[in-house]
């Protein structure tokens, strides 16, 4: 606790960020006031785009190593990189092994919510809309392998982490966050205008 207090958040900043992602999802009825609140369905181009982005790199990644080790065998490229082939069954961090095809069904209900949390998220908060199109984008990489599959080629280790990972779970540590700056933002802004 003294931890976190001391890099500036505390248990009381913490229920702020939660309370911000919370308002920032303004649910209503009606897909006229979801475009009044949100913006134009246009305002929803660049992050389809990015949701594009994020998927592709995920592919061409995983499609690269694969014709990559079928030459080589796991390669050290960098002291805080290796390329390991391996293929996990299971869901992130190679958990619960043997049940892909189920988790990649299931990736369809998480990534629809993901979607209509992206469209029903206020038009100026950016960051959590980006956020939700690059976790949307891989999402969606995995979810074809596990469903296609039933297992997702992971080939990325490093010193610091035990298991092995992919691009694709990469950028969803990096969309996480974007949502949590769009959080930690939505919430600084709303504290100014209550001053």
């Amino acid at each position: 606790m003294q931890i976190i207090e001391t890099a500036g958040f505390s248990p009381k900043s913490a229920v702020c960020v939660c309370q911000q992602i919370h308002k920032g999802l303004r649910y209503n009825h009606g897909m006229d006031n979801v475009s009044d609140r949100t913006g134009t369905w246009k305002g929803l181009i660049p992050y389809l785009l990015v949701i594009v982005v994020a998927f592709m790199l995920d592919r061409l990644s995983k499609w690269w190593a694969a014709d990559f080790f079928t030459t080589h065998g796991t390669t050290q490229l960098h002291p805080l990189l290796i390329l390991q082939e391996t293929y996990n069954r299971g869901i992130a961090l190679g958990i619960w092994q043997g049940i892909g095809p189920l988790i990649g069904w299931l990736s369809i209900v998480v990534v629809i919510v993901l979607a209509v949390m992206l469209v029903r998220t206020s038009a100026d908060n950016y960051l959590l809309r980006t956020g939700l199109a690059i976790i949307i984008g891989a999402a969606l990489g995995n979810m074809i392998d596990r469903i296609s599959a039933g297992e997702v080629l992971d080939f990325l280790t490093t010193p610091f982490r035990s298991s092995v990972f992919n691009v694709a779970d990469v950028l969803i540590w990096v969309g996480m966050g974007f949502i949590l700056l769009g959080a930690w933002r939505g919430s600084r802004r709303n504290r100014a205008e209550q001053v």
